[in-house]
């Protein structure tokens, strides 16, 4: 990696700075804690050149996350993400059970929907199939296939 050299830094910076509108330099100066020694030196004396009184913050704000109450009635709140059981670069297969088949795909993409937002896994067979040719949908070829372990293929 190329060295910088800082006398040009310091100078490119003072040059940067100085093209900059009051209220911009004063709200890099709310952020001066991002900015590297040599570009809070630049800034300092462009806002003292320009007579400005801004103070630099040079900490990073601290943010405190209040924590929301919980009221009767509230659904609990989500479990964290399960840890993925296989290792990388392995593929984990599940057994997947056809559930349904749908005659229209939009009749087939709400009943996915229905069971991911209740948590099961479910995929749609077909779906680009159908997509491509809208007369092989007449056939019944849409499917959901649920992958969750607990169904047994009911027809």
């Amino acid at each position: 990696m190329a060295m910088i050299d800082p006398e040009q830094e310091r100078r490119r910076l003072a040059e940067f700075y100085s093209g900059q509108m009051d209220g911009e330099l004063e709200k890099v100066a709310t952020q001066a804690c991002e900015l590297t020694e040599l570009a809070r030196a630049a800034l300092k004396a462009e806002l003292g050149r320009r007579g400005l009184e801004t103070k630099l913050i040079e900490t990073a704000p601290v943010v405190f996350k209040k924590p929301v109450p919980v009221m009767p009635g509230d659904p609990p709140p989500p479990a964290p993400p399960a840890p993925p059981s296989a290792p990388d670069g392995e593929v984990e297969l599940r057994k997947v059970v056809a559930i349904r088949q749908f005659r229209d795909l939009p009749e087939a993409l709400l009943a996915k929907g229905s069971l991911e937002s209740a948590g099961i896994d479910a995929v749609l067979t077909d779906d680009n199939v159908v997509r491509m040719d809208w007369l092989v949908e007449s056939d019944g070829r849409g499917q959901v296939a649920c992958g969750c372990g607990r169904c047994r293929g009911s027809g």
